[in-house]
């Protein structure tokens, strides 16, 4: 997915990706000819019956568009006071936008120009999907990855952070912005070998020149990503995101303890008062020491207590950071 964004290249596809992909393009192919042949008949019999005067005029070959092939069926034209009318349900079944979206989720998929000459022969009669389709979409990723690097972050009120891990040579750092009124997007895709400090820094700076100046961050337990925050944006607080904060917890703890550590979690994320959250995150914690010491100290890493800084580590903080944090 980083090498689509970056420089226009699809990832590889294994032989059993292609092959699904082919038989499930046959299947689409018939069964679209079908369904277009029904639907276009009906089309022509009521713009006849509708239209005083206007007369079937007998078949021409055409097509309509069915995943990442074009399907050949015969087309129905219909003449009136000597011109040909347009079929509107023709006109919809050969919209050229879900061809290419099709497309571009198979060239996502692994779908390149080298593997072409395969599917093209498994798809046979099927036309429309060329090396020149498949080259084109490819290089409307970049122009996709141009345009979201580019945007303006200055409306944006809190920033989620996260690495997402495809191999272990590539991780995508995805930074998703969450405005004043609750509306979400993607801010941008930055791809490295891990969370390091470079790629983590060239983020935030790319972002602080995007005019980016949020009210509040969420992390996960990265430290590379902390120390960046605090080089870049001293003056955010930093919320630590709950649900990586639980999956971690409960990593630590044997299956048996699983409910009861969820609801106690769950208890404390959704404490009417700053107050009441320290008090049974406390309690939560000296049970965790008695059950598994490394999940106790893993606790009380994101829940320093009474003692919390400005950063706002504590996950029972204002209700407004409860809001955004559970509609990730």
């Amino acid at each position: 997915m980083g090498r689509i964004s970056k420089k226009g290249k699809a990832v590889k596809a294994s032989p059993e990706q292609i092959e699904q992909m082919i038989s499930e393009q046959g299947l689409l192919s018939f069964a679209m000819a079908e369904f277009s042949r029904a639907t276009l008949t009906a089309a022509v019999e009521r713009i006849c019956d509708t239209i005083k005067g206007a007369q079937s005029w007998g078949e021409e070959q055409g097509f309509v568009r069915a995943g990442l092939i074009r399907v050949p069926i015969q087309r129905p034209r219909v003449r009136f006071d000597g011109r040909e009318l347009a079929i509107p349900e023709y006109d919809l079944l050969q919209r050229r936008s879900e061809f290419d979206e099709a497309t571009r989720r198979a060239v996502m998929g692994g779908l390149t120009t080298r593997q072409f000459k395969r599917v093209g022969e498994a798809l046979g009669r099927s036309k429309g999907l060329s090396k020149s389709t498949i080259a084109r979409v490819s290089k409307s990723f970049a122009k996709d990855f141009e345009r979201l690097m580019s945007q303006d972050c200055k409306d944006v009120a809190a920033v989620i952070i996260d690495g997402i891990h495809f191999t272990d040579e590539l991780c995508v750092i995805a930074a998703l912005g969450i405005s004043q009124f609750g509306s979400r997007r993607l801010l941008g895709l930055w791809a490295g070998t891990t969370e390091s400090r470079e790629v983590v820094g060239s983020m935030f700076d790319d972002l602080k020149d995007r005019s980016l100046n949020p009210k509040l961050f969420v992390i996960d337990g990265s430290k590379g990503l902390r120390s960046a925050i605090d080089r870049k944006f001293s003056w955010v607080p930093v919320q630590r995101c709950q649900l990586h904060k639980k999956r971690n917890i409960l990593d630590h703890l044997e299956d048996k303890h699983h409910h009861w550590a969820v609801q106690e979690m769950a208890a404390i994320f959704k404490a009417p008062s700053i107050g009441s959250a320290l008090e049974r995150g406390r309690a939560f914690s000296r049970d965790l020491g008695r059950i598994n010491e490394s999940a106790r100290r893993s606790w009380d890493e994101a829940f320093p207590g009474a003692s919390q800084r400005k950063t706002g580590h504590g996950p029972g903080s204002a209700s407004g950071i409860r809001s955004i944090l559970s509609r990730r």
